[in-house]
């Protein structure tokens, strides 16, 4: 709510569509995301997005960038 409110962001309701995003950051490890694997997230973006693990949840060799 906080974050549609200040910034007209608001959470999905469904899991978003493969292949839609050029870049995909995992800032807060949700259990969702977490279980989904990086390959499951790295499905989400478009070929040759970059994902960025700032919360270092995935090992070194799975994401592109990472805290």
């Amino acid at each position: 709510a906080e974050a549609e409110a200040e910034y007209g962001l608001a959470p999905f309701t469904e899991r978003p569509a493969p292949g839609q995003y050029d870049a995909l950051i995992l800032a807060v490890p949700h259990r969702a995301f977490c279980q989904m694997g990086a390959e499951g997230i790295r499905d989400l973006g478009k070929p040759g997005a970059v994902f960025f693990d700032v919360k270092s949840v995935f090992s070194r060799e799975v994401s592109d960038l990472r805290l």
